[in-house]
């Protein structure tokens, strides 16, 4: 069979620290709950892991009634339900597991052969680094579909469900309308600030005030380590297909 379009190239990087990096090649996905990230945010007041939006259905803000009579003072009114952040309660409890996902176009260079290169960008990286590149290391997963079979095989051997894919970004100051109607954000909804981190992201439908553990099973055959600085600089990826 001839492939005479480009491909597209899935892949999923996990930006970890060195001395959690061998338990995650050996299969061990860590995951926070959602609640984790919103109180990173309120603690320390950083903005990229932490996410004071994270399980949130919908912002509240102030609003003011103007009322004035002819001739009269202008007087103002505070309406609606007070300003804040709606949360859904039970997600905050779910535990997840966030990656950088990229779809990549492999370009054909030869007989049966594809090629392209692949790079995560500095603003990105200094989300997770905060210029701290050396203490850092990223695992990247270039074959995704069979990590997403593993992943859901351990799902389910744990007696789990959840939910796993890319997070949709939009600007959560807006209400979200539809058709006339106000829908609420999900677990799989972030703010515009965040979209550079183009995340993929795994969520447990599980209640879990601490951490928890996955274990998919050793992933070194679907993924190789690499140092910050390289895949800032960008690295050839070929795929050979038998046409």
């Amino acid at each position: 069979m001839a492939y005479p379009y480009n491909l597209e190239m899935p892949a999923l990087f996990k930006i970890v620290k060195k001395e959690f990096l061998q338990d995650l090649v050996q299969g061990k996905l860590f995951m926070n709950n959602l609640q984790f990230f919103v109180d990173l945010e309120k603690k320390t007041g950083k903005q990229g892991v932490g996410d004071i939006r994270e399980g949130s259905l919908l912002k509240i803000s102030k609003h003011k009634l103007f009322i004035q009579y002819d001739g009269g003072e202008r007087k103002e009114v505070e309406i609606g339900p007070p300003p804040g952040i709606i949360y859904d309660e039970t997600a905050l409890e779910h535990p997840v597991f966030c990656m950088v996902g990229k779809i990549f176009i492999q370009e054909k260079v030869g007989d049966g052969e594809y090629a392209c290169t692949i790079s995560l960008d500095r603003d990105l990286l200094n989300d997770f680094t905060e210029g701290n590149d050396k203490d850092y290391s990223v695992v990247l997963i270039f074959n995704v579909i069979d990590f997403l079979d593993r992943l859901e095989k351990a799902i389910k051997k744990a007696g789990l469900s959840g939910k796993s894919g890319f997070i949709n970004y939009r600007n959560l100051s807006l209400p979200k309308i539809v058709d006339g109607k106000w829908i609420l954000d999900d677990t799989f909804t972030k703010d515009n600030r965040f979209k550079k981190q183009s995340e993929y992201r795994i969520e447990l439908f599980k209640q879990s005030k601490e951490p928890f553990v996955l274990e998919i099973g050793d992933i070194s055959d679907i993924a190789v380590v690499l140092e910050v600085e390289q895949i800032e600089k960008g690295l050839s990826i070929i795929q050979r297909i038998n046409e």
